[in-house]
Parts: C-alpha cells; structure tokens; sequence
C-alpha cells in the first residue's frame, strides 16, 4: 500500500511540474490527503481556489475560466 501510495504521489508530483510550465502565474499542487488538484488563480481584484481531480481536469479548468465555478454542474 505505501508504494502505491508513493508511487502515485510522485506521479502526481510530476503533473503538478508540467502543469507549473504551462501555468506560470499559478500557484499549483496536489493534496496528498485530499488525491485532488488545486490551483491558486489571481484574478482581477480577488484569488480563486480550483479544485481539478485530474491533472488535465486542471488545465481544462485554467484554460477556460468562463467555465468556472469548476467542476461545472451536471
């Protein structure tokens, strides 16, 4: 179970680095005891949380703020 576990953190890890390329103005991490994607986002006037559960979740969400509140409703 721990190596899962490190293996998928690690893995995670390595999205969030390829994610901080292609988002420079965001802060980004992924929350080990939560297994989801977050991003720190400065917009005019305020700083929004977004929380993605994959990583090209993420960057779909950051790409197309006019899509917010993320995830969309069903």
């Amino acid at each position: 179970m721990t190596g899962e576990r490190d293996a998928l953190g690690a893995s995670a890890d390595l999205a969030v680095g390829l994610l901080r390329e292609q988002f420079p103005g965001a802060v980004l991490w992924f929350g080990h005891h939560t297994g989801r994607f977050w991003a720190l986002v400065r917009l005019p006037g305020f700083w929004r949380l977004v929380e993605a559960i994959t990583p090209e979740e993420l960057a779909l969400a950051l790409r197309e703020p006019w899509a917010w509140p993320w995830p969309p409703p069903r």
